[in-house]
C-alpha cells in the first residue's frame, strides 16, 4: 500500500461518516485502510479491532489506538501533506454536520 495516498477510517457502527470518508479516497485514488470489528466490504485493506471480551474497556479503544498510530505514522512520512489533508477532512466533517 502507498502510504503517501492512504486514507483512514475508524467505526464500531455502520455510519454516513466512513463512507464520505471512503468515497472521498476514492476519488483521489488513496487506499483504504479501515479499523472495525465489523465493516469490510469496501475498503484495500481491513485491521480487526475486535471488541475487549472482559468489557473492561470502552468498546471502541482498540480501534481508536489503532487508527491513532496508523494516522500517526503516514502523517509522519510527509507532514505538509498531512497538514493539507488534515485541512481537507475539517471540510468533510463540516459537510457531515461535526
Amino acid at each position: 500500500m502507498d502510504t503517501s495516498r492512504a486514507a483512514t477510517a475508524s467505526s464500531s457502527t455502520r455510519t454516513e461518516g466512513p463512507a464520505v470518508l471512503l468515497e472521498r479516497a476514492r476519488q483521489v485514488g488513496a487506499s483504504s485502510v479501515l479499523v472495525t470489528d465489523e465493516l469490510s466490504d469496501r475498503v484495500d485493506a481491513v485491521l480487526a479491532a475486535p471488541h475487549t471480551p472482559t468489557g473492561m474497556t470502552a468498546e471502541a479503544l482498540t480501534g481508536i489506538v489503532v487508527a491513532d498510530a496508523l494516522v500517526q505514522s503516514v502523517a509522519t512520512a510527509d507532514a505538509d501533506r498531512a497538514v493539507e489533508s488534515s485541512h481537507e477532512l475539517t471540510a468533510l466533517r463540516a459537510r457531515l454536520g461535526y
